[in-house]
């Protein structure tokens, strides 16, 4: 399946949707869905390059020469044809577009429109709290009809979803996924610095009826104490900075 990431923002920008966007078309990739990014936001400044390929994600970039390299494009949906056309000339058509929005993202919402004129399925996700912008998704759907478009809609947390069910819209909440092992190679080196405990544990998972042991070196082994000395050791060292 090829499943085309729309976001305004992305990687070299560091922050929430954007690394959550890389990694989640990274394990998709991994999984075999041939995944892709699309997004306004510029490779650095004055650099139009188009396509660029990002730890085997490709990633193409509408981007435009604008101030503080804004993530914005005002032909978003020539954009968007663009790379649909791309995708087929390779014989890699979109079969699903995942939009990733937060409150304020131009060029994810212009997207949406031009992606289903292209018969696109499209789902799109919401990341941030909407806050006062909560009030203005009723007046908007009177006008747009947003909310009766042929979109799924879901939300990182119930709450927010809310804004949109009050609204009328059907929105199914999935949480952003999470690798604990991947956020914890520190505590990894200091343990065996301390300790020069490397070896593995086993552990038994209920995923089957057997309940079959699986053998790990992940990060089964992080306890309080460590995650505590870490941060005792964080709390010292900066206390001396």
């Amino acid at each position: 399946m090829r499943v085309l990431h729309v976001s305004d923002c992305y990687l070299p920008r560091l922050g929430g949707i954007e690394t959550q966007v890389h990694h989640l078309a990274l394990r998709q990739r991994a999984a075999g869905t041939d995944a892709g990014v699309l997004t306004a936001t510029p490779r650095a400044r004055h650099d139009r390059r188009v396509e660029e390929v990002i730890d085997g994600v490709p990633v193409r970039r509408a981007s435009a020469d604008l101030p503080f390299e804004l993530p914005v494009h005002p032909r978003t949906g020539a954009q968007v044809a663009a790379a649909l056309e791309r995708a087929r000339a390779e014989g890699r058509p979109v079969e699903v577009a995942h939009v990733h929005a937060g409150v304020i993202s131009p060029f994810a919402y212009a997207a949406v429109p031009a992606l289903l004129a292209a018969g696109v399925p499209v789902v799109v996700s919401v990341h941030s709290m909407w806050g006062p912008a909560g009030g203005l998704l009723r007046p908007l759907d009177r006008v747009l009809g947003w909310s009766r478009r042929p979109v799924v809609f879901s939300a990182v947390s119930a709450v927010a979803a809310e804004p949109l069910r009050r609204v009328g819209a059907e929105v199914r909440v999935l949480p952003n996924g999470i690798d604990p092992c991947a956020g914890v190679p520190l505590i990894r080196s200091l343990r065996q610095a301390i300790t020069g405990f490397t070896s593995p544990r086993s552990m038994r998972t209920s995923s089957s009826p057997e309940r079959r042991p699986v053998s790990t070196t992940s990060c089964g082994w992080v306890r309080w104490p460590m995650i505590a000395l870490l941060m005792a050791t964080i709390w010292v060292v900066t206390l001396a900075w």
